[in-house]
């Protein structure tokens, strides 16, 4: 027998649509002198294959996500699931791996899926193939729309095409679905470019982006403990050999301070903080995280201290994050009838907008279009 993580095999309706519409708008503005240029924006870099795994499996489906939109990550200690869609081409792809609990081949882990398949679903032009250490099948559905497991809606028209490819590696099984609900022959190529996005890695290793991926995923898939263990060793290994970049560091100091803060270890939430200081002292995130857990313990005066440095390098935080206000954040209702911490909450409050008398406007006569710039200062 194997394991298996929870598949559903219904596909949301969706309406078709073209790929979003890239324009580059170019502004330019001469005003006394001073000429002003939006430039075109950078391209974003690829992102690295995503790794379909879960703790301790042996081997990993390594998909490209580039261009396509994750509708689920979902993992366990029972596996992993991740299911993504191409705006594109209307095409979507479900990524598995879980552990086999005895030695399974590819065509045997098909066979068995298959079994499970027919009692839910009636299909057409069933074909199935073995080469290369995988086995696979494809089939349609006709006629009718699979809104869950078991369970479908009469749709004249509907031709969904399904694929499925299946391999084994160790104590892991891993398999991928292809599907497309209203296909036409067409619409092959499309098919086949979201199949030759996925590869298997034998013998694999985790990078370390992996590990703090499959870990946060875990965390917040409610198997709590598999997640935080995993978090905790890749944590231990970055102090001592670091290898996380600094997106990829504050998404695992963050995690680990919010998981110890929220299970009552605001201790250890503090000392999560300090750690990552250590590599990011302006850090403004991380000042406020470790404020929080000296809060805990009524540490007034370095409460104190981070809230004031938070503050210090807030405009130093990504574009678009900001921090909580600690004046009705819950963490620090122990201390809010103390005077130094209301001085330190009172410097949280917004800067006070720049003077109108301040403001120069620049603009073409009769454009649209205005940049204001702030003289103040």
């Amino acid at each position: 027998m194997r394991a298996r993580p929870h598949r559903d095999h219904s596909v949301p309706t969706r309406h078709p649509s073209g790929p979003p519409l890239l324009a580059s708008l170019r502004l330019h503005l001469l005003c006394l002198g001073l000429g002003l240029a939006a430039a075109a924006p950078a391209a974003e870099p690829r992102a690295k294959p995503a790794a379909v795994f879960y703790p301790g499996a042996s081997a990993t489906l390594l998909v490209d996500l580039d261009q396509l939109k994750v509708e689920v990550d979902f993992g366990t200690k029972l596996g992993r699931t991740v299911r993504a869609f191409d705006p594109a081409t209307h095409v979507i792809l479900s990524a598995f791996s879980y552990p086999l609990k005895a030695n399974y081949t590819p065509a045997q882990l098909r066979d068995d899926h298959l079994r499970e398949l027919k009692k839910k679903f009636k299909f057409t032009e069933l074909r199935t193939w073995e080469k290369d250490g995988e086995a696979g099948m494809e089939y349609f559905i006709d006629d009718n729309f699979p809104v869950a497991d078991a369970v479908s809606i009469k749709s004249p028209g509907v031709r969904q095409k399904n694929t499925f490819i299946y391999f084994a590696s160790g104590n892991t099984g891993m398999d991928l679905h292809v599907s497309l609900i209203r296909y036409r022959p067409a619409d092959q190529p499309g098919v086949d470019a979201m199949l030759r996005r996925v590869t298997v890695r034998r013998d694999f290793t985790p990078a370390p982006a992996d590990e703090l991926q499959c870990g946060l995923v875990l965390l917040n898939d409610k198997d709590r403990a598999v997640g935080l263990k995993q978090l905790e060793q890749l944590f231990a290994r970055e102090q001592q050999q670091p290898a996380l970049d600094s997106a990829e560091w504050r998404r695992l100091i963050g995690a680990l301070a919010r998981e110890y803060f929220d299970h009552g270890a605001a201790n250890r939430s503090y000392e999560v903080c300090i750690a990552g200081l250590a590599r990011e002292p302006d850090n403004a995130r991380f000042h406020y995280d470790a404020a929080r857990g000296a809060a805990a313990e009524r540490q007034l005066a370095v409460v104190v201290e981070h809230l004031r440095a938070a503050r210090a390098q807030r405009t130093l935080l990504p574009v678009g994050e900001t921090l909580p206000d600690p004046a009705v954040d819950p963490a620090f209702s122990k201390l809010r009838s103390e005077l130094r911490f209301a001085n330190a909450v009172h410097e949280f409050d917004p800067p006070v907008p720049p003077a109108a008398d301040n403001l120069v406007v620049l603009a073409l006569p009769g454009s649209p279009a205005a940049v204001r710039l702030n003289l103040a200062g």
